[in-house]
C-alpha cells in the first residue's frame, strides 16, 4: 500500500507541475487559471507541495509564490459575515476550506524553504 500511496503522490507532483508550468507560462496568467493553480496546489500533502515547488524553475516557482500570497491576501480581505465571504467559500467543502486554509498559513515556511534551496 505504501508504495501505491508514493506513486500516487509522485503522479500528482508531475501532474501539478505540468499545470503549474502552462498556467505560469508567459501570457497565460488569467484569474481562472491561477485559481485553479492554487487551488489544486493547496489540495496536495505538504510534501508534495515542497516537491512542486522544488521542481518548478525560478521564475514559475516566483509566480506561483505571488499567486498563493494574492490568494491569501484576498481572503484575508473577506468578512465572514458578508455574502462575498459565504460566495468564495461556497465553491469548496469544508476539508477543501481547511486543506486551502492550512497551506495560506504555511506561506511562511514555504518562503523559508525556498530562502535555503537559493543559499545551497
Amino acid at each position: 500500500m505504501d508504495q501505491q500511496r508514493k506513486n500516487h503522490s509522485q503522479q500528482q507532483v508531475s501532474d501539478l507541475v505540468l499545470l503549474a508550468n502552462q498556467v505560469l507560462a508567459e501570457g497565460a496568467q488569467g484569474k481562472q487559471g491561477l485559481t485553479r493553480i492554487v487551488d489544486a496546489f493547496c489540495m496536495v500533502s505538504n510534501e508534495d507541495q515542497l516537491e512542486v515547488l522544488r521542481r518548478l524553475t525560478p521564475s514559475k516557482r516566483a509566480l506561483l509564490m505571488d499567486a498563493l500570497n494574492s490568494t491569501k491576501q484576498e481572503q484575508r480581505s473577506l468578512h465572514p459575515a458578508t455574502e462575498e465571504y459565504t460566495d468564495y467559500w461556497s465553491k469548496y467543502s469544508d476539508v477543501e476550506k481547511v486543506r486551502i486554509e492550512q497551506t495560506m498559513e504555511g506561506l511562511d515556511a514555504f518562503r523559508d524553504h525556498l530562502k535555503r534551496m537559493k543559499a545551497t
